[in-house]
């Protein structure tokens, strides 16, 4: 929580990862409708599907959010083991059983060094401890 300085009262701030598919809106949507000023965060690290960033833009639109693109591109080479930055290395995993899913982390993840930077970025807006 912040306090409002020119009401006095306790604001409710979030910030959310927003990558524009299922579990980021779904998050940004539940956090909007408890009461939080949602603040969304869309990070560009080179990744190939252009999608993810247009989506992230229209799911930011519609939820009337507060959305910045984080572009930290350079850094692509620190998430080179991925589908997602290097799909000429790594078929995106498709199709897949529960059963298989549950068996690996899929090769569409990318460092923590990313929700390190989104962290320091979602402390700069809050000025709270995240």
């Amino acid at each position: 929580m912040k306090l409002d300085f020119f009401s006095g009262e306790d604001m409710k701030i979030g910030v959310v990862l927003l990558s524009g598919g299922l579990d980021s809106t779904t998050t940004a949507s539940y956090a909007k409708s408890q009461g939080y000023e949602v603040h969304a965060i869309t990070v560009h690290y080179g990744q190939k599907l252009s999608r993810e960033i247009k989506s992230a833009r229209e799911v930011a639109k519609r939820l009337g959010l507060k959305h910045k693109i984080l572009d930290i591109s350079p850094f692509k080479e620190v998430a080179w083991y991925s589908a997602l930055t290097h799909p000429e290395l790594f078929a995106v995993p498709k199709d897949r059983s529960v059963e298989e899913m549950m068996e690996d982390v899929p090769i569409t993840y990318v460092p923590l060094v990313f929700v390190s930077t989104c962290s320091s970025m979602a402390f700069a807006i809050t000025s709270l401890i995240v």
